[in-house]
């Protein structure tokens, strides 16, 4: 849907010699750590429970609201295309992104911290995050954009306000989580960024709501098109199956 890659280029991370970036980088350093004294239990859970692939995760809560509003077939031919189709173009905006400013991620940045210039930070050569880091840059976080243009599909069904209950491959056994609308679930799975210590210099992740709302209010219109069109989706959708079939 989108034109280009970079349509949706976010701001610059800070300075690494300014006050925004060293207090960003200390507030990481501390929460994040794997063995931090800062980070509630309560956060280390929603940490552990996000911690799953985006993809997964959205797909299955969808999956979860569309069984139990009883969305016709042709509904949901719409909601998972729909769903997937900006996921796809999410991830296009936010690799773009990430590679334009080939940012370093904390782990990098709390290690190498006598490098940056900053008196405000301090490197710690042994320093380590609650969970493992992405081989890929971290400005801005792909899982909280991906969560944020996923929340926003909500619009679907005319209010943000709808009540799920999901569980997720990384949760603790037996945790369970609940949501009273898809946004508050989109928040938690944004500061499950921070927990961890990923994806988590605060501007990765306030770009990721200005990326989402800006790559949202673009395909408005394809979605707002789309309640026209559910039936030809559906009926694409059919024959494509019909030719994987014979293939």
């Amino acid at each position: 849907m989108t034109h280009s890659g970079s349509q949706f280029r976010a701001e610059a991370p800070p300075a690494l010699t300014g006050t925004e970036y060293a207090a960003d980088f200390n507030e990481m350093k501390s929460q994040g750590a794997v063995n931090s004294a800062t980070r509630t239990p309560a956060q280390t859970e929603a940490a552990l429970f996000w911690a799953e692939n985006s993809q997964i995760i959205w797909n299955n809560i969808a999956r979860g609201v569309a069984i139990a509003r009883q969305n016709s077939l042709a509904e949901n031919a719409r909601l998972f295309a729909l769903l997937n189709l900006a996921g796809a173009d999410t991830a296009i905006a936010v690799f773009d992104n990430k590679y334009t400013y080939n940012f370093w991620r904390p782990i990098s940045a709390i290690q190498a911290a006598d490098t940056d210039g900053n008196d405000g930070t301090f490197a710690d050569l042994t320093w380590a995050p609650l969970l493992a880091i992405p081989a890929h840059p971290d400005h801005v976080s792909q899982h909280s954009a991906y969560g944020g243009v996923a929340a926003e599909l909500a619009s679907i069904y005319g209010t943000d306000e709808i009540s799920f209950s999901f569980t997720t491959s990384t949760a603790p056994v037996g945790v369970v989580h609940s949501y009273q609308s898809f946004s508050q679930a989109a928040e938690e799975n944004m500061l499950s960024r921070i927990w961890p210590c990923t994806s988590a210099l605060a501007p990765a992740l306030l770009h990721r709501q200005r990326l989402s709302r800006q790559f949202f209010s673009f395909c408005g219109g394809v979605i707002n098109k789309s309640r026209h069109d559910s039936g030809r989706l559906l009926q694409i959708i059919r024959l494509n199956a019909i030719e994987d079939v014979l293939v």
